[in-house]
């Protein structure tokens, strides 16, 4: 009896409470029913999420029609009326002020608006002592020098080359012509050295900071450069602004002769008070001093040389005979000073109601030389009235899909910084949500065309755009005549359609955050307008003489506005990866040239492959893309954002975070501005750079090394494009 009493003891112990057991009954199913919940909400979140699309979609050609129907010629007088009333260089207290407007303007319209300021190394001339240059017989009795009048007018300065190092030299001159490469190498031909000389070159064919680095390397003591009548002014004296659009003979174009974007200080990393900065002496400056001049001065520091005949295309206009160097000596005299400013750059954000977390960029600077009508008045007049317009539509409940982002720039003359440290700051979120970035300065600098430089995924939507919108003096629409007066070689069916440079803030997106990107203006084919960084790009000019009704700023602005809003509202983004293939295929082919010029031994074969593999790839995308998909659908919503999701990736993974040797701070391998021209675009630059090198270097042997590396790094580049894109589909099929 012991023995069981004791088995039914230890059956008690061991019996669970029916407390416990309903317990995890009821346990169980609270989890069962938060499950099923969350599957019913996910679902009833896709589904609503297709509802969202299909409605959006319902009436969004009339919706962008009524936009863009909005848009006000008044309105963008009254923009460049303010803009461009006075002097607003970066850091100085008017071009604040206009920070303040934009700001304000853009919480007014329903926007998120944000200040973002950095603390950077800005270059001015000295407030006591002036630039000047000069020219002195053989006993060093002067014979010219420049007098540069100083305007009562706050915030205009002399007119100065920034980050020139300040210092007094002198010795002959030597004229090189534009200043490029080619123009050194004919003076090499001619057997007349730099070195120890002061180089004459003028303005045109390449960029400022160029030609005064290919001075230094020749071994110049410094640099002059004026504007030649032939490109800024070639008509009579009497018949020059303000009687005409034609630069003035003492007029003095001025500008930033630094190599590098960005602060000078922080390269790669944002320009915040706290970071590390580096010796300004061991900062990418130039070395030796310069200074800009005008034809007038230019003429009669000139007109005093006397020793060798120039070839006949270094003619110029200046009313003298062009000659090539003399005994006599010129002083270069410059008083600049670099000091650490703070500049701000305002954004201003329309969160979209179904993509937030995409962006669609569009920006300008907003600091200038002096008055800037052109440059960039122009462009922040178009932006702030395309920003208005898409303010009144909020008005009415209206949002974008995906995310529209403005950007007003600060630095921007004195080398694209402020766009330059913001990317430096968000280029992970740039590179993981940047759709694309549409840049409009300097739109309207004459009465020409329509042109845009851009990616080659951008060339379609940028087309169709210029066909609906009329052109602001003919029966025709942009696109019929961009074809007439600027025709592709290749298909005259179509206008020419370049790649990008590096003049103005798309650089840094695509360089350093693989953004897609374009830059939109208007004006004549292969010139740029004569009184640029002068003190005549006012309001006299434009209203005179380049668009008197702003009639071309309204055809401007409409058809980025088109632009701008289907990037931001197409369900699939109109992107065309086999726009972007012709590209790279024209690139190769220019690339091929190159090599059979320097080393015709080396063959490009792994880019040449990887560019096949990429064709393939892109033409199975864009089959995906042409295809017709049912919104109301949850299952072709998510397809429709992983396409996106493959497509805006594309032009990423032509990226390097080692950047580009020697310039480590351009990390995009297929598009990257001339390291000898910033002002022209280059085909694999890495590759370009090198090939360039082994021209100027006698060890061939090692500098091969150097090409056939690039050559490979290209190829594993468009290689991971198109893994990206190939495994991208797979994941969808």
């Amino acid at each position: 009896m012991d023995q069981f009493k004791s088995l039914e003891e230890n059956n008690k112990k061991k019996k669970i409470p029916i407390k416990k057991i309903v317990f995890v009954i009821v346990a169980l199913f609270i989890i069962f029913v938060a499950f099923l919940l969350g599957y019913v909400v996910r679902k009833a979140t896709t589904i609503c999420q297709s509802n969202m699309v299909s409605q959006m979609l319902t009436n969004q050609d009339k919706i962008q029609q009524s936009i863009v129907a909005s848009l006000d010629r008044i309105k963008l007088q009254e923009n460049l009326r303010f803009f461009a009333s006075k002097p607003h260089m970066a850091s100085f207290e008017q071009n604040n002020l206009l920070a303040d407007e934009i700001f304000n303007r853009f919480k007014s319209y329903g926007f998120k608006a944000e200040k973002v300021s950095y603390s950077v190394l800005l270059s001015f001339p000295s407030e006591e002592k002036e630039n000047a240059v000069s020219i002195m017989d053989l006993s060093g009795k002067q014979l010219y020098k420049t007098n540069i009048i100083k305007e009562s007018i706050s915030g205009m300065v002399p007119p100065f080359n920034a980050y020139s190092p300040n210092g007094t030299v002198e010795a002959e001159p030597v004229y090189a012509n534009y200043g490029r490469l080619e123009d050194f190498d004919k003076l090499k031909e001619l057997n007349i050295s730099c070195s120890g000389k002061i180089v004459i070159v003028r303005y045109g064919k390449g960029s400022r900071a160029n030609k005064v680095e290919l001075a230094e390397k020749s071994g110049a003591l410094g640099v002059v450069i004026f504007s030649d009548p032939k490109d800024y002014g070639p008509v009579k004296d009497d018949e020059l602004f303000p009687k005409s659009k034609w630069m003035p003979r003492k007029a003095i174009q001025r500008g930033s002769i630094k190599t590098i974007f960005g602060d000078s200080l922080t390269p790669s990393y944002p320009a915040k008070d706290w970071v590390y900065r580096i010796d300004p002496k061991n900062a990418m400056l130039p070395k030796i001093p310069s200074q800009p001049i005008s034809a007038f001065d230019a003429f009669n520091i000139m007109k005093e040389m006397d020793v060798g005949d120039v070839p006949n295309d270094w003619n110029g206009m200046l009313n003298i005979t062009y000659r090539l160097s003399s005994k006599k000596k010129v002083k270069v005299e410059v008083n600049n000073q670099i000091t650490k400013r703070t500049i701000t750059n305002i954004v201003g954000t329309i969160v979209g109601n179904i993509e937030p977390d995409r962006y669609v960029m569009i920006g300008n600077h907003r600091d200038s030389w002096i008055f800037g009508a052109a440059d960039p008045g122009s462009g922040t007049s178009v932006m702030m009235e395309i920003a208005r317009a898409l303010g009144e539509k909020m008005k009415d409940g209206w949002r974008p899909m995906r995310t529209i982002k403005f950007f007003s720039w600060d630095g921007e003359e004195q080398g694209l910084i402020g766009s330059n440290e913001y990317v430096e700051e968000f280029q992970h979120e740039l590179r993981q949500r940047g759709v694309a970035y549409l840049n409009v300065d300097t739109s309207i600098y004459g009465n020409g065309t329509f042109q845009v430089e851009g990616s080659g995924l951008l060339r379609d939507v940028v087309f169709q755009a210029a066909k609906l919108v009329q052109h602001p003096h003919q029966k025709k629409t942009l696109f019929e005549d961009m074809v007439v007066v600027n025709p592709d070689k290749k298909n005259q069916d179509r206008p020419k359609y370049d790649g990008l440079a590096s003049g103005s803030d798309y650089a840094p997106f695509y360089s350093i955050a693989g953004v897609t990107c374009a830059d939109f203006s208007f004006g004549p084919v292969g010139e740029f307008y004569p009184t640029y960084h002068t003190e005549d790009d006012t309001l006299l000019w434009m209203e005179n003489f380049t668009d008197p009704g702003y009639k071309i700023h309204l055809a401007v602005s409409q058809a980025v506005m088109h632009v701008l809003l289907k990037l931001s509202n197409s369900p699939i983004i109109p992107f065309n990866p086999l726009s972007l293939k012709e590209t790279l295929d024209e690139k190769y082919s220019l690339l091929q040239e190159e090599l059979r010029k320097v080393a015709p031994s080396l063959k490009a074969v792994h880019i040449r492959d990887a560019l096949n593999n990429f064709t393939e790839a892109s033409l199975k995308l864009k089959k995906l893309l042409d295809k017709d998909y049912d919104t109301n659908s949850p299952k072709s919503v998510l397809l429709l954002r992983m396409l996106n999701d493959i497509t805006i990736q594309i032009e990423k993974t032509f990226l390097r975070d080692s950047g580009l040797v020697g310039r480590e701070n351009i990390k995009n391998y297929i598009y990257a501005p001339s390291a000898y021209n910033r002002y022209g675009s280059s085909s694999f630059p890495s590759v370009v750079d090198s090939l360039f090198n082994l021209t100027v270097n006698s060890t061939q042997g090692k500098d091969f090394e150097a090409v056939e590396k690039e050559l490979t790094l290209v190829a594993l580049v468009i290689s991971s494009s198109v893994n990206w894109i190939e495994n991208g589909l797979s994941s969808i099929q």
